[in-house]
């Protein structure tokens, strides 16, 4: 739950934000699994982890949602196919599936649309 204090107040501190799991810092897709019990444990601790903050954060300034997702076999992207826009000094990391290859943005959408 130390992703939940942290993102937590990072977002509540800015424009707010999405935390996913399930996704390493590369942009690879490893998934979770995640069994009734335990999905009613994670949504009881960030609860609790929001009663925390002081000031006390409202109900209604966060949200969570967990979906089941199936994905389908995405080929495992090295650290080092990272691609640098040299101008904007940017980088965007992708994960590449069999068809086509996604940049963080667009797994998002895919990951947060409905089923």
């Amino acid at each position: 739950m130390e992703h939940v204090q942290k993102y937590g107040c990072a977002f509540l501190n800015s424009d707010g934000g999405v935390l996913m799991a399930g996704i390493l810092d590369n942009g690879r897709v490893c998934g979770i699994f995640c069994p009734d019990r335990m999905r009613r444990e994670v949504v009881n601790s960030i609860d609790k982890e929001f009663s925390y903050f002081l000031p006390k954060v409202p109900s209604n300034f966060y949200q969570w949602k967990i979906e089941r997702r199936r994905i389908e076999k995405l080929q495992e992207v090295n650290e080092t196919e990272t691609d640098v826009d040299t101008e904007k000094k940017k980088n965007t990391n992708k994960v590449t599936s069999p068809k086509r290859s996604l940049n963080k943005e667009d797994l998002r959408k895919s990951l947060t649309s409905s089923a």
